[in-house]
This record gives C-alpha cells, structure tokens and sequence, in this order.
C-alpha cells in the first residue's frame, strides 16, 4: 500500500493519505493522586479530513503508546476475547473538511501501595500500559512521559455487528496505518 506523508507545518499533526491526525493530551501537567484516590488524565486523537472523499475510523483500532523519560516505549493494551457490538460512532464517517476528536478517559491510581499505574477503559474494556513482554505492568513514577497513538487499518470494508443494524458490511473505511506525533505529559508529586 502506498502511503503519501506529508508532515504538516505544526510539529504537533501529521498528515497520511488526505487525512490529518493530531494527538490530543488536554491536561499536559498530572499530578499523582494520594492512596486510594484517583486522578483523571484524558488522552485523545483529532482526525481532520483534508481529503475530497467521505472516510470511515474504527476508533477501537487507534492504540496509546508512552515513551517514558527513558525512552522506553510502552503500549496501552486491552484484553478483548470477544467482538463487541459497536455503535455507530464507535465508526464515524468524516466528510471532507470535517474532523472528529475522540478522548479516552484514564486515571493514575494506586494499584499496590508502591505501585502507581495508568488505567481506565477503553472501547468497553479495561486498558493498562504495560512492558515490552505484556506480562507486568508500568509502574508510574513522577517524570516527563511522551503520548502517542498508533492506527492501522487494512480494509477498506469490514463485516461488523452493529446495535442499530445488526451484522452489517461497512464500507468506506480509511486505508492506512498512521503514528501521531508524541505530546508531552509531565506527572508529578504532591
């Protein structure tokens, strides 16, 4: 598949294939919650249509990695053992000059009292970041941290299972795989 990259003059999108793509980190500075409470961190993409033809996102297709202080890169992962029914903005379909943006909403908490961790949920289930072998979980220091998220998509129609239509071939899919360029997030102490 040939893919067309054209950075965009901000250092903060990147366009591939007529599409725009832009990280979205809303609060940059977290600070660490105490024991047993939480604190909320939103992490997101804005997608920007600068093409002339109407595409479809599996949003359940874009996956958060984080880059910590020592450039260890980390990918948010999901256990998902079933397909999930899908709504229909679980796949929205962006016109030209139409964006969307999509936010995932996360939280610090303490998992063991010397384990801090992000968590949350994600498309209906629960997402942590985890090491390199997917077998522990990152442990969350105070530090600078670097956002992104990776998408790919192959199909240009996909059969899914719709609330509103039931099992449904949809079509009009963007074709492409795509890396949004990394956004600072910074947590720290009390």
């Amino acid at each position: 598949m040939d893919e067309l990259i054209n950075e965009s003059n901000s250092e903060q999108s990147i366009e591939v294939n007529g599409i725009k793509f832009e990280t979205l980190v809303p609060e940059p500075i977290v600070t660490i919650p105490k024991p047993g409470e939480r604190t909320f961190l939103n992490l997101g993409v804005r997608i920007t249509n600068i093409s002339s033809i109407s595409y479809r996102f599996d949003i359940e297709q874009f996956y958060p990695e984080l880059l910590t202080s020592k450039e260890q890169l980390i990918q948010g992962g999901i256990n998902k053992n079933v397909t999930p029914e899908k709504k229909d903005s679980d796949i929205p379909l962006i016109s030209p000059e139409e964006e969307i943006k999509f936010l995932l909403e996360l939280y610090l908490i303490w998992f063991e009292p010397n384990m801090l961790i992000v968590r949350g949920e994600m498309y209906g289930v629960i997402l942590e970041f985890s090491s390199h072998d997917e077998s522990s979980i990152l442990k969350i220091l105070p530090s600078s941290y670097r956002i992104r998220f990776r998408y790919i998509n192959v199909y240009s129609e996909k059969q899914m299972f719709l609330f509103s239509t039931g099992r449904t071939q949809v079509k009009q899919f963007w074709q492409g795989e795509v890396i949004t360029p990394f956004r600072n997030l910074l947590i720290q102490s009390i």
